[in-house]
């Protein structure tokens, strides 16, 4: 057997190829690095959570819309909440003086509205399946109040409280007076009225009389014709 005695060139060939796997590692081991690293700075950094546009449009799984935000160069701000048949059941919208809150039905139909404005204060509204008003519930500058409505949306019925005091007004169907229960600055009476506009009055009244205003008192009954004449007073 013969042994092969390495020359130069061999040992020279052998550390190259040796040296060029070690760079291939190197470069294997620095891209491993800098993947790991990068993976790591990923995890720990903070998520970029705002979003921002002039308008959002939400839509379900089958592309349709269901809910609207925008707002507008009159400085309001709008959201919509649109039911599956593409109706507008939710809408609340807020502009520079006011912000309202509408409830509506399947048919579109404003039914409830919670709001507050500069002419209005603070106000509940409730209407009809028609749309039309049912009841009213409001506070504002001059006193707070609850009203119902009839045909017509006029009031049939209303309490309120101001300054000068309370009273409850009872109309009959055609939407005339026919009870006024009043107790306003230190007088306290109940008023009864016909549809000829002839009136009761049972308690503190008080009554034009000749160059002077009558004043009664709470154990007083006083009948009053058309015109707010005295008929009869007792005592």
């Amino acid at each position: 057997m013969t042994t092969e005695t390495p020359t130069l060139e061999m040992v020279i060939a052998r550390l190259t190829r040796v040296e060029a796997q070690n760079r291939n590692l190197k470069r294997f081991l620095f891209a491993l690095v800098l993947v790991v690293g990068a993976v790591l700075l990923m995890g720990q950094a903070e998520p970029n959570h705002v979003v921002e546009a002039r308008k959002f449009v939400l839509t379900d799984a089958e592309g349709k819309t269901r809910a609207l935000l925008d707002s507008n160069e009159q400085g309001g701000t709008n959201l919509v909440l649109i039911d599956v048949n593409g109706k507008q059941r939710v809408n609340l919208g807020m502009t520079q003086s006011d912000t309202l809150l509408s409830l509506l039905d399947a048919n579109e139909k404003v039914r409830t509205m919670l709001g507050t404005d500069n002419a209005h204060g603070t106000f509940l509204a409730i209407n009809g399946p028609n749309g039309h008003k049912r009841a009213l519930l409001i506070d504002d500058k001059k006193g707070v109040g609850v009203s119902f409505f009839g045909p017509g949306e006029k009031t049939s019925t209303s309490l309120g409280e101001d300054a000068s005091g309370s009273a409850l007004v009872l109309r009959r169907p055609d939407l005339t007076e026919g009870i006024v229960l009043s107790a306003k600055q230190g007088d306290a009476s109940i008023d009864l009225i016909d549809q000829s506009n002839l009136m009761a009055t049972l308690g503190n009244s008080q009554a034009p009389g000749p160059g002077e205003v009558n004043r009664y008192t709470a154990a007083s009954f006083v009948l009053y014709d058309k015109k707010g004449q005295v008929l009869f007073r007792m005592p």
